[in-house]
């Protein structure tokens, strides 16, 4: 999973040619990460992983570290799996389209 997480973050411009160097506990953003990298850090992690971030792990404790972005992505596996087991589906992420294409096209 942690070579995952490198591969998402040699995407973003800010710290491509660093991630490589990088301890897993190594400060992302005293490397460079700003807010806007940690947005676009955030949207890929979720496409890659098929998870959804909830506003409770939106914190910079979450994308400190490699370390504690796995941390964080393996709690919303286990947790999108143990509501599978129980019969529930794992979150949609809805667009503004369809959601719109759902009441007339407003």
């Amino acid at each position: 999973m942690e070579d995952r997480i490198r591969n998402i973050l040699k995407q973003l411009n800010e710290l491509s040619s660093l991630v490589d160097g990088l301890d897993a506990k190594a400060s992302l953003y005293d490397a460079g990460l700003s807010s806007f990298g940690t947005v676009e850090l955030m949207v890929a992690l979720e496409s890659d992983f098929g998870i959804q971030f909830p506003d409770s792990l939106l914190t910079r404790e979450t994308f400190e570290s490699i370390s504690s972005i796995r941390a964080a992505v393996e709690k919303l596996q286990q947790a999108n799996q143990a509501g599978e087991a129980g019969g529930r589906k794992p979150m949609e992420i809805l667009s503004l389209e369809s959601a719109s294409a759902g009441e007339g096209g407003r």
